[in-house]
């Protein structure tokens, strides 16, 4: 999808179930491959809700991590007054904010942008996360998919703290060893002490025969 062009041109009034609303027109060009069609298959657009702007981001960081460069703009309540302004300032933020996710190699594959740039429901977390796992049971041996991307990640944190771990275990063992050799060198030494000629002198043969001459 690196490949893509995407633009927001303009707000259209829509009625979805029954409810009138304003929705942003995206629409989406293919660069990357030759048109069977005169081009009318490299070329479509999407109708997104304001809200739909942000359930993309929310699947995305929970799928891919959050993008520090990639954001959108923090959510503001739509009042009936002033309602229609916010969201035509919102145009342009949310275009650009497309536009990048299209640029980051992660996501040349992804899913979630792949369904929302072309289906025509309603993008919802539900949704998404249904499309998701479809995906994943016709494709059980790809780890490319949305649950797969931070498997690199993980092991190598996951190797750092066994790293630590076992130095750890090392520094305790180490130090239990140490103690036990300290402990072994001052029993030796007591042992030493105690079975010393010099205190064993007074019970030895001349003191016991002094003792027996005396008592005879």
């Amino acid at each position: 999808m690196n490949a893509w062009r995407i633009e927001i041109p303009r707000l259209e009034a829509r009625s979805l179930a029954g409810k009138s609303c304003f929705v942003f027109i995206v629409q989406v060009k293919r660069i990357d491959v030759i048109s069977s069609r005169d081009g009318l298959d490299l070329q479509w657009m999407v109708a997104r809700q304001y809200h739909e702007f942000y359930t993309l981001q929310s699947a995305l960081v929970q799928y891919h991590g959050i993008f520090e460069d990639t954001k959108l703009p923090t959510r503001a309540k739509l009042f009936s007054g002033r309602g229609l302004d916010v969201l035509q300032s919102k145009i342009e933020p949310f275009q650009e904010y497309i536009v990048k996710l299209l640029q980051k190699p992660s996501l040349k594959k992804s899913d979630l942008l792949f369904t929302f740039l072309t289906s025509q429901s309603e993008f919802t977390e539900a949704a998404s996360q249904l499309g998701l796992t479809r995906i994943i049971k016709s494709v059980p041996k790809r780890l490319t998919k949305e649950k797969g991307q931070f498997l690199n990640g993980f092991i190598h944190s996951f190797i750092h703290q066994l790293h630590k771990i076992t130095v750890f275990t090392f520094s305790v063992k180490r130090r239990t060893q140490d103690l036990q050799n300290i402990t072994s060198t001052r029993h030796t030494k007591t042992t030493t002490v105690l079975c010393s000629p010099s205190l064993l002198q007074p019970w030895g043969p001349a003191r016991l025969s002094n003792q027996m001459g005396s008592t005879i």
